[in-house]
């Protein structure tokens, strides 16, 4: 967890079924809003050599039963209905965009799903596979990473979700899902992100590790295991010269970080 404003986080569902929304004057069902194209998608759960595909880059065995955040998420919610007042708290999804292309409608969906929400969960990120996103694969072996910063469709999905927030008062987490490094710096920064989550790849059961430290189940650290530039402008020249050199900057190489 690297930002957590006014104690965001923990989220409270007995708070969040006050009212559908945060400009409503009825209690009705509420809602957490679960956005993004990380938000339920398997293969962004694991990393180049997880042992849930039958060969390198292939397909995901349904064995391994992946849970995205998206489903994390919803069976915390519906866990905590059968011991807890908290049946009336609804879990909406909106994909919003792909990992590097548009929706049709999909920002306007968004925008929609977060001012009818208490809470936006907007997961982010990248993936080491071309599942569902036309074949694109971000960061892998022979994919290597041009930018540090998020893929531009992603920022903007992103600022419409803040407008609608602003608009509604809805309080939004932003969950980055990654192996190599990515620029936080929009993520982070702005009145509308209260809280931020960086999840690297985080396995096969990674959308039950979420939900358990959006709902404080876990306590989650304040540190990285790496240091992440704010942007591109942070690096060195040859930061990206994978040239196996002599000298100080030879032998430089970005990979990704992955919990296996």
């Amino acid at each position: 967890m690297l930002r957590n404003d006014n104690n965001t986080l923990p989220l409270s569902l007995a708070q969040l079924t006050v009212a559908n929304g945060p400009t409503a004057t009825t209690t009705t069902t509420s809602a957490i809003a679960v956005i993004g194209p990380n938000a339920n998608r398997t293969s962004a759960l694991l990393s180049s050599y997880a042992g849930c595909r039958e060969t390198w880059g292939g397909e995901i065995t349904p064995a391994c039963d992946l849970v995205t955040p998206l489903r994390g998420i919803q069976e915390a919610v519906q866990a905590a209905a059968t011991t807890t007042d908290t049946a009336d708290v609804a879990v909406t999804f909106v994909e919003g965009c792909r990992l590097n292309h548009t929706i049709p409608g999909g920002a306007a969906a968004a925008a929609a799903a977060v001012k009818a929400a208490r809470v936006a969960v907007v997961v982010l990120g990248l993936s080491t596979n071309g599942d569902g996103n036309d074949g694109v694969v971000f960061e892998a072996e022979a994919h290597d990473r041009t930018t540090l910063d998020l893929p531009a469709v992603q920022v903007d999905l992103l600022s419409s979700v803040c407008a609608a927030a602003e608009e509604a008062g809805t309080r939004v987490v932003v969950v980055l899902m990654n192996g190599g490094p990515i620029s936080a710096y929009s993520a982070a920064t702005g009145a509308c992100v209260h809280a931020l989550v960086e999840a690297w790849y985080p396995g096969q059961a990674g959308g039950s590790a979420l939900a358990d430290l959006l709902f404080g189940v876990a306590s989650p650290s304040g540190r990285l295991p790496v240091t992440v530039p704010v942007g591109d402008a942070q690096l060195a020249d040859n930061y990206y010269d994978l040239s196996l050199t002599a000298g100080p900057h030879g032998r430089t190489y970005v990979r990704p970080l992955s919990c296996r």
